[in-house]
């Protein structure tokens, strides 16, 4: 059984604010970031646990822009030219599958 999304003993808060300039004690190696690390005390916990749940607390909707699926669906036929799928005020959408080395491309200009 995994940690639970409603209980307040099974939670990671990242709190981020130009507020928390010279109250950090740590450094990140890798980019110079100050942090801190800090444990809720008990009293915090269980007013949070207390307290009336939040309408406006929840996990976002799944993104349905996220493949599942990346394989490479074999082309029917090689094309010598790219076919224009869409074309706006804006842009145009090209497309032209790779039947050599089956690596998908974008070029955005």
């Amino acid at each position: 059984m995994g940690c639970q999304v409603t209980k307040c003993t099974c939670l990671r808060i990242f709190w981020e604010s130009k507020k928390f300039e010279g109250l950090t004690d740590k450094v990140e190696p890798w980019y110079g970031t100050a942090y801190s690390i800090e444990k809720a005390s008990p009293s915090t916990i269980q007013a949070w646990m207390s307290s009336a749940p939040n309408e406006n607390l929840h996990l976002p909707a799944p993104n349905v822009f996220i493949p599942t699926n990346l394989s490479i669906k074999n082309a029917q036929e090689k094309i010598k030219l790219p076919v224009l799928l869409r074309k706006s005020s804006y842009s145009k959408l090209w497309y032209k599958p790779d039947t050599v080395f089956f690596i998908p491309k974008a070029y955005l200009r």
